[in-house]
This record gives structure tokens, C-alpha cells and sequence, in this order.
């Protein structure tokens, strides 16, 4: 670079790295000097520039992004948690087994009804009355079963792995012996 008449040299950027300064200058009468002189420079890297520092840089990032991807889901289970329990202490919960319950047992209820309003008109022989005392009778246990079933299915004590078996085996001991 042609410095001309200038005797110092300005540089406003020097990217990090090994440089050699090297200086010749002539006189007023255009005559050069047989040599040139030499100035060896390293210009360091700015702390921000090191590997340990992008490395340092690149695993926090990583670690916050973690951390709140973290911080989010537990906060989205929480929210989740409550919700639930405030469903089960409203008793409003999604369980599609509630609504075959409540369907089955709506259900049973009108076909008792519905046989004993029949029955009630006596106009039956004796055979068929008898019958239709007997489904009222069978339909009405089963009702019983079925909030027998409820109720211990909201007992938050059944909810192990012995009590279910013990329910289940009973449950099928009745099923068998009826």
C-alpha cells in the first residue's frame, strides 16, 4: 500500500492472524534505500472469537432451550393434572365407561318400569305374571351390579393392582354361580 508522503499507516480492520509489516521509503529526490525494514504482528482473537467460548456459547444455548422446553411441558402437565382433578371432584370426567354405565343402567330402569306398569294392569295370566316378576327381579340386580360396579370403581383405595384382581376374580365368581 502507497502510504505517500505520510509517515504513519493506518489499518481499521485486521482480521485475527500473523502479519509481517514491511516498510521501504526513498527521499525527497525519489532515490529508494537499499533495504526494508520489517515489523513481525499477531493480532489475537477477542475472547468472543475462541472455540471455547463458541463451544461455551453453543452448549448454553442448548441447555436453555432444554430447560425451557423442560419448564413448558411440566407446566403443561400441571395444567393438565389439575384439570383432571377437577373434573374427578366434579365428577364430570370423559371416562366413555361412565356413559355405557349410565346408558346400560337408564336402560334397565325403563325395561323395569315399563314390566311392572304392564304388570300392575293384572291382566296377565298367572304363567306370564310370573315372568314378568322375574325380569323385574333379574333386571333389578342387575341395576344393583352395575352401581355396586360404580362405586367401588370411584373408591380412590381400589386403585392397586391387588384390589382389581380381587374385584375381577369376585366379579367372575358371581358371574359363574348365578
Amino acid at each position: 500500500m502507497d502510504a505517500g508522503t505520510r509517515r504513519t499507516a493506518f489499518y481499521s480492520y485486521l482480521p485475527p492472524g500473523d502479519y509481517r509489516f514491511r516498510v521501504a521509503a526513498c527521499n525527497r529526490d525519489g532515490i529508494w534505500n537499499d533495504g526494508e525494514s520489517g515489523l513481525e504482528l499477531t493480532v489475537s482473537r477477542h475472547f468472543w472469537q475462541t472455540w471455547w467460548f463458541i463451544m461455551l456459547a453453543g452448549i448454553s444455548l442448548m441447555v436453555s432451550v432444554a430447560g425451557t422446553v423442560r419448564i413448558a411441558e411440566k407446566r403443561k402437565l400441571n395444567l393438565r393434572l389439575k384439570h383432571l382433578e377437577q373434573e374427578r371432584a366434579a365428577g364430570t370426567g370423559t371416562d366413555p365407561h361412565r356413559q355405557d354405565l349410565h346408558d346400560e343402567m337408564g336402560a334397565k330402569l325403563c325395561r323395569i318400569s315399563f314390566l311392572s306398569e304392564h304388570a300392575r294392569r293384572g291382566d296377565l295370566p298367572p304363567g306370564e305374571l310370573q315372568d314378568q316378576i322375574t325380569s323385574i327381579s333379574d333386571a333389578s340386580r342387575e341395576v344393583l351390579h352395575s352401581l355396586d360396579e360404580i362405586v367401588w370403581a370411584v373408591n380412590p383405595q381400589n386403585d392397586t393392582l391387588e384390589h382389581v384382581a380381587s374385584y375381577t376374580s369376585d366379579s367372575m365368581r358371581r358371574s359363574i354361580f348365578r
